[in-house]
């Protein structure tokens, strides 16, 4: 089963870009060690996670401070894991509402 963190954005988030296909930022396998940064941004009430390096520097660009989050694994468009639980980084390590 592979574990993916949500929402994380890739670039999304400050209405930049337009995705067409899904990807997960997911927990790594065994020995392998998480290469794609996910940064906390947070400005006032309003957080997002990204692990768009763009993203990143326009958000501190309009006053957000930066965190790193975790170093994760980033599947391609093409895979196909048969078994996702998704884990809602707001509710699983933050213990908030994300829509709030």
């Amino acid at each position: 089963m592979r574990y993916a963190y949500n929402p994380v954005s890739v670039g999304d988030y400050l209405g930049r870009y337009d995705l067409s296909k899904p990807f997960y930022a997911y927990s790594c396998e065994t020995n392998r060690p998480g290469t794609t940064p996910v940064y906390r941004l947070s400005k006032g009430t309003d957080i997002f996670y990204t692990i768009s390096e763009v993203e990143r520097y326009q958000a501190i660009a309009k006053g957000y401070t930066v965190q790193l989050f975790a170093n994760l694994c980033l599947n391609l468009p093409t895979d196909q894991p048969q078994l996702i639980r998704s884990l809602s980084i707001p509710r699983e390590f933050e213990n908030r509402d994300p829509d709030k």
